[in-house]
């Protein structure tokens, strides 16, 4: 039954791979999530005050059926590639209908490497991911309130503000800010290596005046690391090599 998912998995992913004739380029993604300080705060109210962003409900379903976990010896859960089923927070810009996207994702040692496909119908494809053999106790649901920005100056680049309803060790991190406790900007590109985009970011933060954030790992290891996700938590300099 494992080969089988797997098999399932890989098929899958060669789905969100290729479907999309706009998406079917590989694309390389660099992030940096941080949680909201008073200077990061300071950054967003002097960079986006003229923006309106409405806070938009973001579901997430991670699928890793098949794909085994990374583990140190202590227990902390990695995953290296997964699939995530994702509703909103952006839009269609003719009918303004919440967009869903089959997302397959993979680390590689240029980062992380993605590639979409929109979906008409989440429910449907849900269906169609368990009918397929994908264990529905090997999925992880997120649910979040998200404000949705991006740089007037390079469009690549995401600045997403969070705030977590599930699951409920990321929701009770979430206060006391309710508008949102996490920052994670994102550039996505088929260009620039994972490095050169983490330097993007790097630059765009430090332009800002930015020069040190509290660096978390991304939101699928906070959530299957309840505890020990504390362990990948560092304040880092913005000058200093971020990997």
């Amino acid at each position: 039954m494992k080969k089988y998912c797997t098999l399932t998995l890989f098929l899958i992913s060669s789905i969100a791979f290729s479907m999309d004739q706009k998406n079917e380029e590989e694309q390389s993604e660099a992030a940096l999530t941080f949680r909201v300080t008073d200077k990061v705060r300071e950054f967003l109210t002097k960079q986006f005050e003229n923006t309106t962003a409405p806070l938009e409900h973001t579901d997430d379903v991670y699928f890793f059926s098949g794909f085994q976990p990374e583990v140190d010896k202590e227990g902390y859960q990695k995953m290296n590639e997964y699939l995530r089923l994702r509703k909103g927070p952006e839009r269609d810009q003719y009918t303004q209908e919440r967009l869903s996207k089959l997302t397959s994702k993979k680390s590689t040692q240029n980062g992380m490497i993605e590639c979409e496909t929109e979906v008409s119908d989440p429910q449907a494809m849900r269906k169609m991911l368990t009918q397929l053999g994908v264990d529905k106790e090997n999925s992880l649901e997120m649910s979040m309130r998200r404000s949705l920005y991006f740089d007037k100056y390079n469009y690549q680049l995401k600045i997403a503000v969070d705030h977590f309803f599930t699951p409920p060790h990321m929701h009770k991190m979430s206060y006391p800010y309710f508008w949102g406790s996490f920052v994670t900007v994102t550039l996505k590109s088929a260009k620039e290596t994972y490095n050169e985009g983490i330097e993007i970011i790097k630059s765009y933060l430090r332009e800002h005046g930015i020069s040190e954030i509290e660096l978390y790992p991304p939101y699928i290891e906070i959530a299957l690391n309840p505890e020990l996700h504390v362990q990948a938590v560092k304040k880092v300099s913005l000058d200093e090599n971020v990997k």
